[in-house]
């Protein structure tokens, strides 16, 4: 898999652009730092794409307290998103999960406008809560269900320039229908449900942002 990265604290679907870009040469130590009160974006697209002016395929959101991964159609508009939170040195844990629908995908539309929302929420215990979210129409979460097998929600902190492997999950069993991430064609689904791809093989490029105002 060929694809380029380039790392800034927010990316601007609809401006296009990298707000306050972060020097790749930074990024790592930024990265790995305890002391930085921002986010530090990972914006991940085909090899070339911000010269050609084509949106990123998804962006990571890292942060002192977690990470969170977004997946972009091709306008730019959120399709995907996980949340998850660190628990300790070594485990982060998926809390939250979200899917949106768009009446127009050739459009970029801000999430707040899907026309469809679908949100998850998970505990470490078991629990979770689903809700369908329509514009216009009153938001209801529903009961709390439980006894979900939650093994496929825990995984290794986020790792610098370990990107793809983040944008796959796999099967949640009866909590979510279908698979949950980007369904790369290298990708595999292990007895448990877990999905994992070869980023071994990816051949990652890696540039910097013009500056902004």
């Amino acid at each position: 898999m060929h694809l380029e990265v380039r790392y800034c604290e927010l990316w601007n679907s609809w401006y296009y652009e990298g707000v306050d870009p972060i020097p790749a040469d930074e990024a790592s130590s930024l990265f790995e730092s305890t002391e930085r009160d921002f986010s530090l974006s990972a914006v991940v697209g085909k090899t070339g794409f911000f010269e050609r002016k084509e949106q990123p395929m998804f962006v990571v959101r890292a942060s002192l307290s977690g990470t969170q991964v977004l997946v972009l159609n091709n306008s730019g508009s959120e399709v995907q998103s996980y949340s998850y939170r660190n628990i300790d040195k070594e485990r982060m844990f998926l809390f939250g999960y979200t899917r949106h629908e768009y009446a127009d995908s050739s459009l970029y539309t801000p999430n707040s406008y899907a026309d469809r929302t679908y949100k998850w929420g998970f505990s470490e215990d078991g629990t979770f809560e689903f809700a369908t979210i329509v514009p216009g129409t009153e938001t209801d979460w529903g009961n709390v269900h439980s006894g979900l097998d939650t093994s496929i929600l825990w995984r290794e902190r986020a790792k610098f320039g370990d990107w793809r492997n983040l944008t796959v999950v796999g099967i949640i069993g009866e909590a979510v229908e279908g698979f949950v991430g980007i369904e790369w064609p290298d990708v595999t689904i292990d007895d448990h449900g877990r999905a994992h791809v070869d980023s071994a093989t990816d051949v990652i490029s890696v540039a910097n942002f013009p500056a902004t105002d």
